[in-house]
């Protein structure tokens, strides 16, 4: 039961579940280090957030390219660690010492930030991204015309729309980054984890009906208990149509208690307003109106955000927008946190040593060196 209700929390990890994880990762930088490290704490505008955050520098003189890092969905501190991997200090580390600033920052609640996580969605985090980026412009390392943002997952959700309201961003770069609508990410995320959990394809279309009918039906609710209610007709009408096997291998359901189970899980997250506005969100009104350079990055085993179908959906909403410099690749072999994988569930991100494929980082800091710090363009 549990197994499946994991399925639409999105893009959120945690390590219930994880039988062991991997000892050694050897990817985590360990001074000494050939840069300046800063531990920073600072506050939004009228003080009642405190950011808790790291600022690496590279040596030299600069002024120097920054970027500030976004995490994905779910609290997680400014490492964005998860499993004992640091996936923010390996891309933080490999490109100070490729010449960019990076800011790195704990999540709302996690390490040395403060703030609201129960009612925060979305909107809120990027809020305080901007917190961020405006410290970064006022420090004077950094070159205020090369500044952009790297969001993994969510974060590259909110690094959109950032960019788009924003006309000071000279880049991004997107990891594992929606491309269409949020709710056919979330179906297609369900999908292809049902699918890697070895649920045959005809179960999985029938627990899709139930699971698309869920979120629009339950999104605009009045309150919980009419979500809970809407629900409970929902999981119903599905039932009489669908095989007693199939409810069961997908949802959990046997009887009344398993049924009242699934309703309670289900309705509370859907309903919450985290969830509410993320499954608003459609990048297809946002990626437009984006005028910064784009690179944005998928693995081609990733089973959260599907590559082949948010890419595309990606390119065509920035082909009929105003950024001009784009590109988008789908890398080969990797999972949603850019590991090289042999199973590529999500249980086995704890089991790999590897943090962050070396490639890609090799391959954002060639693209930074070609697109931003040999770039002469004042935008």
């Amino acid at each position: 039961m549990k197994k499946h209700i994991a399925v639409f929390l999105p893009l959120i990890l945690s390590l219930a579940g994880v039988a062991q994880t991997a000892s050694n990762r050897p990817q985590t930088p360990k001074p000494p280090f050939p840069y300046q490290s800063e531990e920073l704490l600072y506050y939004n505008a009228d003080s009642s957030i405190r950011y808790g955050a790291t600022l690496t520098l590279p040596p030299g003189k600069g002024p120097f390219p920054a970027l500030l890092l976004i995490t994905g969905s779910g609290q997680q501190n400014r490492d964005e660690e998860i499993f004992r991997h640091k996936p923010f200090a390996v891309i933080a580390d490999y490109l100070t010492r490729k010449g960019i600033v990076v800011l790195r920052v704990d999540d709302r609640g996690m390490g040395q930030t403060t703030g609201e996580v129960r009612l925060a969605t979305s909107r809120d985090f990027a809020n305080d991204a901007e917190v961020s980026l405006d410290y970064l412009k006022k420090r004077k390392e950094v070159n205020v015309f090369k500044i952009g943002l790297l969001g993994h997952s969510e974060g590259g959700m909110i690094a959109q729309m950032i960019a788009a309201e924003r006309k000071d961003i000279d880049y991004l770069i997107f990891l594992a980054a929606p491309g269409e609508p949020t709710t056919r990410v979330m179906s297609d995320q369900n999908e292809a984890f049902l699918l890697k959990g070895g649920l045959s394809k005809s179960y999985v279309d029938q627990y899709l009906r139930l699971y698309d009918s869920l979120l629009t039906g339950i999104i605009h609710s009045s309150s919980l208990e009419d979500a809970r209610q809407k629900a409970g007709k929902l999981v119903d009408d599905w039932r009489t149509v669908t095989p007693a096997e199939a409810v069961k291998a997908t949802t959990g359901i046997t009887d009344t208690a398993t049924r009242q189970r699934f309703i309670n899980a289900f309705a509370p997250v859907v309903y919450s307003p985290w969830f509410r506005y993320f499954l608003s969100y459609d990048p297809d009104t946002v990626l437009p109106g984006i005028s910064a350079k784009i690179l944005a990055l998928d693995g081609d085993q990733d089973i959260q955000v599907i590559a082949r179908t948010n890419l595309p959906a990606m390119e065509a909403s920035l082909k009929k927008g105003l950024s001009k410099d784009y590109e988008l690749k789908e890398l080969k072999g990797l999972n949603h946190l850019f590991q090289h994988c042999t199973t590529c569930n999500v249980q086995e991100y704890a089991l790999l040593e590897e943090t962050f494929a070396p490639e890609v980082l090799a391959l954002i800091a060639d693209w930074l060196q070609s697109h931003v710090i040999n770039d002469r363009v004042r935008r």
